[in-house]
């Protein structure tokens, strides 16, 4: 009977233990995939720039291809990262403040696009030299930062 019960109790500890590290295991996959999410919502964000730069320096358009990439898939990459997120809220107010940047920057970035197809190339520039740009893409560094 003794034996049964020693049984019975290592069964439990090993269910409890095979428990443990599938939560474990489950903690880390979720973690992966928000920093995949993440890394991949800040490359959206400078691939665009990088295509709005290409295109104030050449007006050649097809340097507008990534730029155009970002403006079209950012929404869904912000919406997956926010799904990812839901369950804390110190991650979900910092998706938030991500969002709102990332909406502020791409708006910068249309104003430059915009300015320099309807010929004013100056303004466009004058645009990136204020610095609005570079501020948003700091802060944008900061809070992927913190919520990797």
């Amino acid at each position: 009977m003794a034996t049964l019960a020693a049984l019975v109790g290592v069964a439990g500890l090993t269910i409890s233990r095979e428990r443990r590290a599938a939560i474990a295991d489950e903690a880390v996959i979720e973690s992966l995939n928000v920093r995949q999410a993440t890394t991949d919502t800040l490359s959206l964000l400078k691939d665009a720039e990088t295509g709005q730069r290409g295109f104030l320096l050449t007006k050649d358009e097809s340097f507008l291809a990534p730029y155009a990439k970002g403006r079209r898939e950012l929404r869904q990459q912000l919406e997956q990262l926010k799904r990812l997120v839901v369950s804390d809220t110190r991650q979900a107010r910092i998706v938030y403040e991500i969002e709102r940047l990332a909406g502020e920057k791409l708006d910068e970035l249309a104003e430059t696009v915009q300015a320099a197809r309807d010929g004013h190339q100056d303004q466009a520039v004058d645009i990136v030299r204020e610095g609005r740009g570079r501020r948003l893409m700091v802060a944008l560094r900061g809070e992927t930062g913190r919520l990797l």
